[in-house]
């Protein structure tokens, strides 16, 4: 039996490449506007309203040799009282949504993605409202320093600034993103983002000059999140079609593993905490010793 071979209309065809490219410089021309405005925005706001660290203030805030960088994963809620206060002994960084905590206290914050929908203004509007009115109503954070990205294409950053959505006096300090496989060596380079938040910490962690870093809560087997209920996907995960269930390592271990070896030639050593989480593999867990 002959099968028929199914013709493409070409103007169909011509019709549908037209309509993605109209789609693609909307989406364009929405981006470089936003951009544009909330840079506009942010310089709006005199720089005395913040205390704006230099390098090396912000260098010298750096008190013990260990840090514990804290993600968003599920296990953070199987930690107890006494892991968190020997935690607290040592500096501590945040970064993301993390802010949901009230456990810990916060010598550090990493701001760069807040809303994942930065066009819509009724969605990223209350989505920055939520994120700040956790931090400004949480204790843990009235002593933190907040590291902020600054440039052209930084839309939370530049908002967070130029709408005064932290206290005025707060001590921050801006960085700038940068691309590229490997951690960046200094701050005027920026800080390395890969595929996500946790690149830029943890880069910011090596320049800082600690030579323990401790990941919690990066769990990367599942993309369950401590504030949420076990069985409960974040709606960007459902909009990508994700479930709770499924891993999110997304090429982390890969890039965590190599980092770790750079890192090792300037005798700084990286640690997972959740010996279950995929970064197990490739880092070793760190313990707690008496």
């Amino acid at each position: 039996m002959l099968y028929k071979r199914k013709t493409i209309d070409p103007k169909r065809k011509l019709r549908s490449r037209f309509e993605a490219s109209i789609e693609y410089r909307s989406f364009k021309l929405r981006s470089l506007i936003t951009k544009l405005n909330t840079w506009i925005l942010n310089k709006s706001v005199p720089p005395s309203y913040y205390k704006n660290l230099s390098e090396k203030k912000l260098l010298a805030s750096r008190k013990k040799d260990t840090v514990f960088i804290f993600g968003s994963g599920y296990s953070l809620n199987t930690i107890s009282e006494k892991e968190w206060k020997f935690f607290e002994a040592h500096d501590t960084v945040g970064f993301s949504w993390f802010v949901y905590q009230n456990w810990i206290r916060s010598d550090f914050h990493l701001i760069r993605g807040i809303s994942d929908w930065d066009f819509d203004k009724s969605i990223w509007k209350s989505d920055l409202k939520k994120y700040f009115d956790l931090i400004n109503s949480n204790s843990h954070y009235s002593n933190t320093t907040f590291l902020i990205q600054k440039g052209f294409s930084a839309i939370n950053g530049n908002r967070t600034v130029g709408l005064k959505l932290l206290p005025k006096g707060t001590p921050i300090f801006r960085w700038k993103k940068s691309q590229g496989p490997e951690p960046k060596f200094s701050f005027n380079e920026g800080l390395t983002h890969n595929n996500s938040v946790l690149d830029e910490t943890v880069n910011f962690a090596f320049l800082m000059g600690w030579k323990h870093i401790v990941l919690v809560g990066v769990d990367l087997y599942d993309r369950r999140y401590f504030w949420l209920p076990p069985d409960k996907s974040r709606l960007i995960d459902t909009v990508r079609n994700f479930t709770y269930k499924d891993p999110a390592k997304d090429g982390k271990v890969a890039y965590i593993s190599k980092w770790k070896k750079i890192f090792e030639q300037y005798n700084v050593t990286l640690y997972v905490y959740n010996p279950k989480s995929l970064l197990a593999e490739v880092l070793p867990t760190y313990k707690i010793t008496a």
